[in-house]
């Protein structure tokens, strides 16, 4: 009689195997059912079946050290559940079963920055929105945007660690959105900033749709602001806001009305044309020599 063979019986290669054929949701099950498998699994987190997820949200301004606020993918409405964690080293352990399409955080504690710099690249590769938000902390934005190569969009508050919009572009290969909310001077950008834009959204599918930086420090030049004008991919809308300019209004305006297909809206320093078969909108704050 041939003898029957038990999971205990098959060598570690074909376990592992079999473990990342599992379903997300019953990963955490698999982890419990003996040390083999929870060891294998915590090894081979980066080939697992992960839970796809519209958004996570991290903050540790709650009773908990951490709070995981998680919007769920569904076909006809959005899902809302809550994850408490009690301590920051455990962090990382709760959330690599989640593969979020959007990142967003609140940090006010040195440690959540500590536990975010130990979060491996692979966890990153599904997030297309970057959002850092309120940070009180010197999180390291450059070094979370270089770990997500797919995304497009951030959003972001002036943080410590960020003087230059331009160094944030640098660690992208894309770009859809830049949106800085809140106002700042420590940020800034310049002609460079628009060098490092073009290419970018040339690369985006959906091109560039908004960039907000009329919250910090900016150091433009007409000439450059029509060379993306010029050289730029755009999504069917794109809005551009910005704080200085170098030049004049009514340079601008001669410009729009010269290039543009149509003036769709005009008042004092802000514009809306069709350009290129695009939407443009651009607001300045002020011009300068």
């Amino acid at each position: 009689m041939v003898g029957v063979t038990s999971f205990a019986d098959l060598p570690p290669e074909m376990i592992e195997k079999i473990l990342e054929k599992i379903d997300c949701h019953s990963i955490r099950a698999a982890q419990t059912v003996c040390r083999q498998w929870r060891n294998i699994i915590n090894r081979r987190r980066h080939r697992m079946n992960r839970q796809r997820v519209q958004e996570i949200y991290i903050t540790d301004d709650q009773e908990a050290a951490v709070t995981l606020t998680i919007t769920h993918l569904s076909p006809s409405f959005e899902s809302i559940s809550n994850v408490k964690i009690a301590e920051y080293k455990e962090l990382f352990d709760c959330l690599w079963i989640y593969a979020p399409k959007r990142l967003s955080i609140s940090a006010t504690r040195n440690e959540l920055r500590t536990a975010l710099e130990g979060i491996p690249d692979w966890w990153f590769l599904s997030i297309q929105t970057l959002g850092i938000y309120e940070s009180a902390c010197d999180i390291d934005a450059l070094s979370l945007v270089s770990k997500a190569p797919h995304c497009a969009s951030l959003r972001i508050d002036p943080c410590f660690t960020v003087d230059s919009v331009t160094s944030l572009l640098d660690c992208m290969r894309q770009i859809h959105e830049l949106k800085i909310r809140t106002k700042s001077k420590t940020i800034t950008a310049d002609d460079t900033t628009i060098d490092a834009l073009i290419p970018l959204s040339i690369a985006c599918p959906q091109g560039l749709q908004s960039f907000w930086v009329d919250s910090i420090s900016t150091d433009f030049s007409l000439a450059k602001m029509f060379e993306l004008f010029e050289k730029g991919h755009f999504s069917p809308r794109c809005s551009l806001l910005f704080e200085k300019v170098h030049g004049s209004e009514s340079a601008l305006r001669n410009w729009i009305t010269t290039h543009a297909q149509q003036v769709l809206y005009a008042s004092e320093q802000t514009y809306n044309f069709a350009y290129r078969d695009v939407e443009i909108g651009i607001s300045v704050e002020q011009f300068v020599p």
